[in-house]
């Protein structure tokens, strides 16, 4: 049984250092002192922190972008009750004294005080079921980044080579690419003979005949309009090893996401991919984000929670409803936002009410937002009801989803 607690902790964490404040019930300071981070600072809290009954303590330290882990773990190790807060709820609530003076010992002051006011309201702590995999998905967003702006950079180094060649060719396949590797840029494809190309071209096996054919790109580089430079075609060769690793680096980290994500929600995996659209991957991120159905006492915090409630405005006797608040989990929103425009391609119903939204808004972000919101409701009721899908229950789809 939890106890209430008599002594709040507020910790304000910044990348080199933290600042704690201890208040007890009666608003009083008992404790205010900065501690590096590092494992001394560690070790000083917990020295701090043990002169009082554990049960009679409550700590909070806000969500700071990734430098808040390392001293939530430790106290969660330890054993405290520990909070990890929406900076926007403890900046709101600061807002509400009348000094306006900034710094991180005022900051720790708040969040003690927030802690004071608000713990009965605040949601329990979770303890993720696999924080390993919610690592790695985050991660992996970081790598498919990486290889969207290597792409970018692979473009304007293909049109320094051999413009012409980008008319031929869609999405980069990895045989123009090798090519590109062995022979960067139309003085060298000019250069070489048809029989040193023709590894670069395997017979088609879907019978589809290329556009692209060791004559025509003959033909292209002998025309090309490219000018024979060392340098350019040396930073071509680059960016392509680049694009090569980092492919080859997320397909082994797709297989480690998905053989994590099986042994830790297992039926929740099965029930995700019965829609059509939704892959193994997608469906590790989506949990990997939301840690357990359970969390979510209905849909509607859910969707709170993926920031794709939306905002309303009311003054008097007007309300107006606005976009989309964006106030939570961004990588749920995220992979969110991939799954609509997955599914909707594979499910009638979902591709339906998109070109719906879309004709009624005449934009394409915002029909896929619609799509992503009834998705989610979707999700939610399957997994709630531990239920796989089935497209004979959309029947009053897209008004609501009935399961």
């Amino acid at each position: 049984m939890l106890h209430t607690p008599t002594l709040f902790v507020g910790i304000d964490v910044a990348k080199k250092d933290f600042f704690v404040c201890v208040l007890d019930d009666q608003r009083q300071v008992l404790h205010s002192s900065a501690l590096p981070m590092e494992r001394e600072g560690f070790d000083k809290l917990l020295t701090l922190l043990s002169i009082y009954p554990k049960e009679s303590l409550v700590v909070g330290l806000e969500s700071t972008g990734g430098y808040h882990h390392h001293l939530f773990r430790f106290l969660t190790s330890q054993s405290f009750r520990t909070f990890v807060l929406n900076p926007l709820q403890t900046r709101t609530f600061s807002r509400l004294s009348l000094r306006k003076t900034k710094t991180d010992s005022i900051d720790a002051h708040h969040i003690a005080l927030f802690l004071l006011s608000q713990y009965h309201s605040l949601e329990k702590p979770f303890r993720h079921p696999c924080p390993e995999l919610r690592s790695l998905t985050r991660y992996r967003e970081k790598v498919v980044t990486l290889i969207a702006m290597v792409k970018n950079l692979l473009e304007d180094a293909i049109f320094d080579c051999f413009p012409e060649i980008l008319e031929y060719t869609t999405g980069y396949p990895k045989s123009l690419l090798s090519l590109l590797l062995a022979f960067p840029g139309a003085t060298a494809i000019q250069k070489a003979s048809e029989s040193s190309l023709e590894a670069f071209f395997p017979p088609n096996k879907r019978g589809r005949k290329s556009r692209l054919s060791i004559t025509k790109i003959k033909e292209l580089a002998s025309s090309s309009i490219a000018s024979p430079d060392s340098a350019e075609e040396n930073v071509l060769q680059n960016i392509i090893s680049q694009l090569f690793f980092l492919q080859e680096h997320l397909e082994k980290l797709d297989a480690h996401i998905q053989s994590l994500a099986l042994q830790a929600f297992p039926t929740e995996i099965q029930i995700l991919t019965s829609v059509p659209g939704i892959g193994l991957v997608g469906a590790a991120t989506f949990l990997a984000e939301i840690g357990s159905i359970s969390r979510f006492e209905n849909y509607k915090k859910l969707i709170a929670y993926a920031g794709l409630d939306p905002a309303i405005y009311q003054s008097g006797q007007s309300s107006t409803t606005g976009h989309i608040s964006r106030r939570g989990n961004r990588h749920l929103r995220r992979i969110l936002f991939l799954l609509a425009r997955s599914v909707r391609r594979f499910v009638p119903a979902f591709g339906e009410y998109f070109n719906l939204k879309f004709a009624q808004s005449r934009v394409a972000k915002k029909a896929n937002l619609c799509v992503a919101h009834k998705l989610l409701r979707l999700l939610y009721a399957m997994l709630s009801h531990q239920t796989t899908f089935d497209p004979f229950r959309l029947t009053s789809f897209p008004q609501e989803v009935n399961l």
